[in-house]
């Protein structure tokens, strides 16, 4: 229950340390992260932060663009679970802690979707952030004591023309 307070409070922290971060110049391939238990590849011109800043395992934040004040991130989290919890109540806990904590949240879909061979829950909520309408998909991931939440925010006005980044992504993330 306390890591997901952190989790809905690393999503917020993205978005202040996100506002104040470098670009990082990689135009070409990917950036491939990769743990003892998975690997994950973002675009090669995101800036990765691995210093499990709030609990956090990594954080990929988009470049800096000219009056841009935001900027697009994925987080990841790894948790440990007890026996027995199930994907469907990890996601029932997440939707209820996230509902609470974030401001102006509005819930879009939850649905369940695999993930190179792995169930996964999907959910897709908006919320604000100071000035920022955004809109937020989670895949939280369970294997063996482990959950694995990939959270990836972007701005409601921008959502759109950032899906398809954000479905390359998740499709690379694989457990080990």
């Amino acid at each position: 229950m306390l890591k997901f307070i952190a989790l809905c409070a690393t999503v917020i922290l993205g978005q202040v340390s996100a506002q104040n971060a470098e670009k990082q110049s990689n135009h070409s391939g990917k950036n491939n992260y990769s743990a003892a238990d998975f690997s994950i590849d973002f675009p090669g011109d995101w800036q990765l932060n691995n210093s499990d800043s709030m609990g956090t395992t990594v954080i990929s934040l988009s470049p800096q663009q000219e009056n841009d004040s935001f900027l697009e991130n994925f987080n990841i989290i790894v948790m440990p679970i007890e026996n027995g919890t199930t994907l469907k109540g990890l996601t029932d806990t997440a939707l209820a802690m996230i509902g609470k904590v974030m401001n102006e949240f509005e819930f879009v879909e939850r649905k369940t979707i695999q993930i190179n061979g792995r169930e996964c829950a999907k959910i897709t909520y908006i919320f604000k952030q100071g000035l920022f309408k955004l809109k937020t998909n989670q895949y939280i991931i369970l294997r063996d004591k482990s959950a694995y939440l990939i959270t990836a925010t972007f701005l409601t006005t921008t959502y759109n023309d950032f899906i398809s980044i954000n479905d390359d992504v998740i499709n690379t993330f694989k457990l080990k």
